[in-house]
């Protein structure tokens, strides 16, 4: 164990993170192809789960510009973690309205980047109906 613990710095992406990825990534991989065949009724009840939170509009947005969110997310991080140690302690209301406000802000540079299929269909119907 002690090992271990060595070789769990996050800020240098050591091997314990690197290893939890794959594992973590391999075992929803399974989990959407084989878990819906699984004679485990919890098994196949947890795959229907991951599967619906995969046909999620918002998480197919963001899921399609992750690169770009992931470097936006770093800027809310900063932006958040300043604002928190300018300003007095919040309650756990403002907490989670700040949580699910910084979750939001995640989908600007998703919609920005596929502003024109939002914004070239609105011209073209204002096109025909004109």
């Amino acid at each position: 164990m002690e090992k271990l613990v060595g070789m769990e710095d996050r800020t240098d992406f050591d091997p314990v993170y690197l290893l939890n990825f794959v594992a973590v990534a391999f075992l929803v991989a399974w989990t959407i192809v084989a878990g819906p065949r699984h004679r485990s009724v919890a098994v196949r009840r947890i795959a229907d789960v991951v599967i619906w939170l995969s046909t999620l509009r918002f998480l197919q947005l963001l899921g399609r510009h992750s690169l770009h969110i992931y470097v936006w997310h770093v800027a809310i991080f900063y932006a958040v973690h300043y604002v928190d140690q300018r300003a007095p302690p919040s309650s756990q209301f403002t907490k989670t309205v700040i949580a699910f406000t910084g979750v939001a802000l995640l989908a600007l540079p998703a919609l920005w980047r596929e502003r024109e299929h939002y914004l070239g269909a609105r011209r073209l119907l204002a096109g025909q109906a004109g």
